[in-house]
């Protein structure tokens, strides 16, 4: 387009912070949850390691991301999909788990899944409609599945539980060392 080289970092950083909704930034096949300085600097200094994705969702899918929209991302612009910003919350969580709650085996196997399905994940929308999914013993969101606010609602419930349940161990353990700790002193 005769845009000057030293011109399109800033193009670049623009259009990732404009289209976060939508556009998965990938450094070495690894999906980056957000976007920093340390981040931007290695894509200028070494572009061919990135490798960047869109992701528009339409359809029955878009239903599944609506709920989770509104649960977790709070007012959003109408039409945006939604997907990447959602997946990035997720990643978020994992990474700020302690070590206990990303390792242990004191969970339920869904809860086990669910959280092997997020430290597996490599692509947003497989992650989302079909990782997680199977992860909670349910049916895959495939682009032709029809809306079901049933099937959605099922999901969205199972994988609720799950998460609250992975993000809660820890806190377990620490309870339950300290009532061991009380009851031993007595």
């Amino acid at each position: 387009f005769g845009v000057k080289r030293g011109v399109l970092p800033v193009l670049l950083t623009a259009v990732l912070i404009h289209l976060d909704s939508e556009v998965a930034l990938y450094e070495e096949k690894v999906f980056v949850p957000q976007l920093t300085a340390a981040v931007l600097e290695r894509l200028m200094r070494a572009p061919e390691r990135f490798e960047v994705q869109r992701s528009r969702i339409e359809g029955a899918r878009a239903q599944v991301l609506e709920r989770f929209a509104n649960a977790y991302l709070g007012k959003r612009s109408p039409g945006r999909t939604d997907l990447v910003r959602i997946i990035r919350r997720l990643a978020v969580f994992m990474q700020d788990l302690p070590n206990h709650a990303k390792l242990t085996k004191r969970l339920s196997k869904q809860a086990m899944d669910v959280r092997e399905a997020l430290q597996m994940a490599t692509e947003p929308a497989q992650l989302m409609f079909q990782g997680l999914p199977k992860a909670v013993g349910l049916p895959t969101f495939e682009p032709e599945t029809p809306k079901s606010d049933a099937n959605v609602d099922a999901f969205f419930k199972a994988l609720r539980t799950s998460l609250v349940e992975i993000e809660q161990v820890y806190d377990q353990l620490l309870a339950d060392l300290s009532n061991r700790m009380a009851a031993s002193f007595l």
